[in-house]
């Protein structure tokens, strides 16, 4: 599969085209989440009391030992808007009752998207429970051009630039005020 026309007619043949699942080891997906655990908690008690309908599949996800990881898919616009607007509901009031200011700031900017990616599992085990959706499995790839470590290092810091607690990244600006 290259790039190109081939990619674009592979993925037009899908619905949602899947990276493997990441294997969780000897413990559960909810136990191996590492970070703030109320955090997740007070998430699944959101999509629980939001979506009842949720709860088995909420149940079964979280008690298994794989998920998709990274939040690496491609899928069909009008899934992805479906997906957008349950996921950033539900965070949204995950945000109205979680203060993330004692956070650092890393962890307030990634702990959405971390919780993002486990739910985002939770609403696929969903829709392809109720659903009739084309998927496919592939392979994910990290795509480095070779190069040495300083011309890597040169290259990343032209696209991230970071100054007086703003943070430019591919050209949208982001500030901590």
């Amino acid at each position: 599969l290259g790039f190109g026309r081939g990619a674009v007619d592979f993925v037009s043949q899908y619905d949602i085209v899947l990276p493997s699942k990441l294997r969780t080891g000897n413990q559960s997906v909810y136990n191996h989440y590492p970070h703030p655990r109320a955090d997740l908690d007070a998430l699944i008690h959101i999509v629980s009391e939001s979506h009842p309908s949720y709860i088995p599949t909420l149940d079964s996800f979280f008690s298994s030992d794989s998920m998709y990881a990274c939040l690496n898919f491609v899928m069909k616009r009008k899934l992805f808007e479906k997906l957008s607007t349950w996921i950033f509901s539900s965070l949204e009031k995950l945000e109205l009752q979680t203060d993330w200011h004692s956070y650092t700031d890393y962890d307030s900017i990634r702990t959405p998207a971390y919780l993002a990616e486990r739910f985002f599992n939770v609403w696929l085990n969903e829709l392809l429970r109720n659903e009739t959706v084309k998927t496919v499995h592939r392979e994910s790839y990290l795509l480095i051009q070779k190069m040495n470590y300083k011309n890597l290092l040169r290259r990343f810091f032209t696209k991230l630039m970071i100054w007086k607690g703003r943070i430019r990244v591919f050209g949208y600006e982001f500030t901590n005020e």
